[in-house]
């Protein structure tokens, strides 16, 4: 079984980006004592593979050598809101650059944090890496990432899939064009609990008659466009009591709207594009499932990423941790989905 090792200095976050896909949620975590052994499958991929968390405080970095070697993929994560340590990170990643040389095995580097404010860019990072001569030879790639709203962990792993297996991971959601309108499914926020249907739009848990469209993917169903239409109409006279479960872009407009009644799907105020709920769609497809894509999207638009920008230049450190701490623990909880 191929072995994916995480490295990099204390507080990068690397242990929070596992637990996306090892433990199927958001956890505030502590810092990694040592080194942790977890296991991933993706079965929608017919991939497993061991991953190795090393710890990064200074104490255990001696430790990397024993296990660096071992690995088939290094995985080294930069904290993008720390630039008074970022130095001590480059120093460090040169390090391993030297303890890997032998096995040449190849490297990707996660610009991580990205959603918190004034952060470096992969761009500027990538500049400082170009001109390390260890470098040089070497096959790396580097991404910007954010456990919290899952920018770049699906790149991640078709990334480290491409390289395990030599194969592309193939992963964009079919769709079906309509006249100027391309239909995805299923729309991320028609969520179904006991009780009944629920549209979680704009953060209202509006009571909805779902109409299940999912012969428009098909050859079944024909006149699409007046079934479509008729069933708009219908939905007018009942007062917003029917939804469709999925939803549409235009080629002129990217934000992603309800397929009924055209409204941009927002969460707590911020839209989405096409390539966001595509990410956010492909995070429940490599989880199978367990995490689901209403849970998905309201992490990927989570109130963490605007608060802290809208606010950093008021707070403190100690009281953007806080509010940080305070808003992963709401989207956490993916109870409501099973």
């Amino acid at each position: 079984m191929p072995t994916i090792g995480f490295v990099g200095i204390d507080n990068a976050g690397k242990t929070t980006i596992i637990d996306v896909f090892a433990k199927q949620r958001f956890e505030h975590t502590i810092p990694t004592v040592g080194i942790n052994f977890e296991q991933i499958s993706f079965s929608e991929i017919a991939l497993d593979f061991d991953i190795l968390d090393m710890g990064g405080q200074k104490n255990f970095r001696m430790l990397w050598v024993d296990y660096l070697n071992t690995v088939d993929i290094v995985i080294y994560v930069i904290d993008a809101s720390d630039h008074k340590r970022l130095e001590e990170a480059l120093e460090e990643f040169r390090r391993m650059l030297v303890i890997t040389e032998e096995n040449n095995v190849p490297i990707l580097i996660l610009v991580n944090k990205i959603d918190l404010p004034n952060t470096m860019s992969a761009w500027e990072i990538g500049q400082r890496l170009s001109s390390i001569e260890e470098l040089a030879d070497r096959d790396w790639n580097i991404i910007e990432t954010s456990a919290v709203t899952a920018k770049g962990l699906v790149e991640m792993i078709k990334w480290a899939y491409s390289k395990l297996t030599n194969n592309i991971l193939d992963l964009e959601i079919k769709y079906r064009e309509i006249a100027d309108k391309k239909y995805y499914h299923p729309c991320p926020l028609l969520l179904t609990l006991p009780d009944g249907n629920y549209c979680i739009n704009h953060d209202n848990f509006t009571p909805v008659k779902v109409v299940p469209l999912d012969n428009l993917f098909t050859n079944e169903m024909e006149e699409t466009e007046e079934v479509i239409i008729d069933t708009i109409e219908e939905f007018k006279e009942l007062g917003r009591m029917v939804c469709f479960n999925n939803i549409f872009v235009t080629d002129n407009d990217e934000k992603i709207r309800c397929a009924t009644d055209q409204t941009v799907i927002e969460v707590e105020g911020t839209t989405a594009n096409k390539d966001e709920y595509i990410d956010s769609y492909n995070m429940m497809h490599l989880t199978g499932g367990q995490m689901c894509s209403e849970c998905i999207y309201k992490i990927l638009f989570s109130a963490i990423k605007r608060k802290v920008k809208a606010i950093a230049k008021e707070y403190k450190k100690e009281e953007l941790e806080e509010i940080y701490r305070s808003d992963l623990e709401k989207i956490s909880d993916t109870s409501k989905c099973n």
